[in-house]
């Protein structure tokens, strides 16, 4: 027996109304699927914490000051490509995930020192490899007058030299001198509030290729880089790590790094120094490799790597967060910038 089913218009229309409604609810599942996937692909995390990428620098840099003040990230000079020495200014608003352009550095270079000091920032030394030459000169940057200022010169031209801020002074270590590659052992302070410089005694182990160094509760870590510029672009990074005592002026030997690098920066974030990145027996071999200092327990922790491997690449700190950006890798420039919120300290 054949039955016939016969629909009303109303019943066509309920019907019609569900069937929109199953389709709506699969759409949107997609949409909230491939919304959660595009969202995880700019994320990565790891033991050390989460990797979040941001929007790119404007341009790509190496070699290039990088630091945080007052909320704002800033890239300052840097290389851009083989020969070509930059001094644009960006400027990244950590809370609008937004670039700006700045006024200009008054001099185009790579390899400075970039601090940040009492609501200024301060750019010093340098190289610019076309002459070749060294630079002794330090400018004041003021973020409310978009404006430079040129300062007492550094009593010793230099690039690629370890820096850290303590009690608003800035200490320089050693540091590649003119003429040649020859590094020199000196320290010198920079005093900000009375415009001059101040010699230290010299530091025992001098080394040079990245600003490798940073502070934490009144003492200075200097990480790794190299003592010889010997058969330069072959490199032979140092293992070695002192712990600095400007109070006293004196050092101290602290627990080697696990991997030995040059090109890369230091940050100190809650009793832990993170060294993110680098180049290993050559300027052409880079890392990814992410190594944890415990400062109180005098001991390293490998991390997982970082999301990507470079050499020269700016580390800067805010707000217990570190931010890594650009560098150069496999024969590019890079203009990325990540940030890493890290995990409880490693045991």
């Amino acid at each position: 027996m054949r039955y016939t089913v016969h629909l009303t218009t109303r019943m066509k229309i309920k019907l019609a109304w569900l069937f929109c409604l199953i389709l709506a609810n699969i759409l949107l599942a997609r949409n909230l699927s491939t919304g959660t996937a595009l969202a995880a692909k700019n994320k990565k995390t790891s033991r050390a914490g989460l990797w979040t990428r941001l929007v790119d620098m404007p341009e790509p840099r190496e070699q290039h000051g990088f630091e945080a003040l007052n909320g704002i990230l800033y890239v300052v000079c840097g290389q851009s490509a083989p020969g070509t020495h930059e001094n644009d200014v960006y400027a990244y608003d950590i809370s609008k995930n937004t670039w700006t352009t700045k006024a200009s550095a008054p001099i185009a270079l790579q390899s400075p020192i970039l601090r940040a000091v009492n609501g200024k920032l301060y750019l010093i030394g340098g190289f610019d490899s076309t002459i070749p030459l060294k630079y002794d000169t330090a400018f004041e940057y003021d973020p409310a007058t978009d404006t430079w200022t040129k300062k007492a010169s550094m009593p010793t031209a230099r690039e690629d030299m370890a820096s850290a801020v303590v009690e608003g002074k800035i200490y320089v270590f050693a540091g590649i001198t003119n003429p040649g590659s020859d590094i020199t052992s000196v320290v010198e302070v920079y005093h900000p509030a009375t415009d001059n410089w101040q010699i230290k005694s010299n530091m025992p182990n001098p080394r040079c290729l990245g600003d490798f160094g940073c502070e934490y509760k009144g003492k200075i870590y200097l990480v790794s880089g190299t003592d010889t510029m010997k058969d330069y672009p072959r490199l032979f990074p140092s293992t070695r790590v002192d712990e600095y005592h400007p109070a006293k002026n004196d050092w101290i030997r602290k627990a080697n790094i696990p991997t030995a690098r040059c090109y890369k920066e230091v940050e100190a974030v809650n009793g832990l120094l993170y060294v993110i990145s680098g180049a290993t027996d050559s300027i052409k071999n880079h890392t990814p490799r992410m190594e944890i200092y415990n400062i109180g327990n005098n001991t390293w922790t490998v991390a997982p790597d970082a999301p990507y491997a470079a050499r020269a690449a700016g580390l800067a700190k805010h707000n217990g967060k570190i931010y890594l950006s650009g560098g150069f890798s496999n024969g590019r420039y890079l203009k990325c910038l990540y940030r890493l919120e890290p995990n409880a300290i490693p045991k």
